[in-house]
């Protein structure tokens, strides 16, 4: 895609078509223990959830990437994926020699992905290669935007969002976010903080997969199988 306005509207796009397939072979927020969304994709979780209807879901798609878009032409951000060390280590790593990035998602017990500027992407990527020789490490296209860390400061998302998300509904408990913690009243509902905060805020993915029961059938719904491997 050319841009991140195309890119996040065309996945909710996808993403809702796939909710609807689902939909017509009676898999509902009825019929399933639980859902999860993951960074843009919570705003097809609202969908499935009942709290965004299809033309809103839209419209917060695209506000997000319209966002993005700003933030791009004002800084260069940039991510990076990590695999083979645990969330600590990284931590410890970014404390001990002061690097100003942050965790942008903690997707599995060893995978995480780092947000910032590219030219501390690429200091911590030379610290952690000349010690670790097993880790996995990759760039994340992200149209120049470091989603989820400090660099991410646009405080008029969430007053756009409030003029398309005109009534918020409160999320169902089915609904596992990524973004606030179990029981944080400031999550109750799907409005404009919600989605501001899923904006800025770390993907906690990790911590919302604990509530997958033993032996669950998973169902990912994007443009691949991008999860599979966590």
């Amino acid at each position: 895609f050319r841009n991140a306005i195309d890119s996040t509207v065309c996945l909710t796009a996808l993403q809702i078509c796939l909710v609807d397939l689902l939909t017509s072979v009676d898999i509902t927020r009825s019929t399933c223990k639980g859902y999860i969304g993951h960074s843009a994709g919570e705003i097809a979780a609202g969908y499935f959830d009942g709290c965004l209807t299809f033309e809103t879901a839209l419209d917060v798609s695209f506000l997000r990437g319209d966002a993005a878009t700003s933030l791009a032409s004002s800084h260069r951000g940039a991510m990076m994926v990590i695999r083979g060390l645990e969330r600590e280590t990284i931590e410890a790593a970014l404390l001990k020699d002061c690097f100003s990035l942050d965790v942008a998602c903690h997707n599995g017990e060893t995978s995480i992905t780092l947000a910032g500027s590219e030219t501390e992407l690429n200091r911590f990527e030379n610290v952690i290669s000349s010690t670790n020789d097993s880790v996995y490490i990759s760039p994340v296209h992200t149209y120049g935007v470091a989603f989820h860390s400090r660099l991410v400061n646009d405080d008029k998302l969430e007053q756009k969002l409030r003029e398309v998300i005109v009534c918020p509904k409160m999320r169902n408990s089915k609904w596992v976010s990524t973004c606030y913690d179990m029981g944080d009243n400031d999550g109750g509902f799907a409005g404009s903080k919600y989605y501001s905060s899923g904006f800025k805020k770390c993907v906690e993915f990790e911590r919302a997969c604990r509530s997958i029961p033993e032996n669950a059938i998973v169902i990912e719904c994007g443009p691949c199988a991008l999860f599979r491997s966590i």
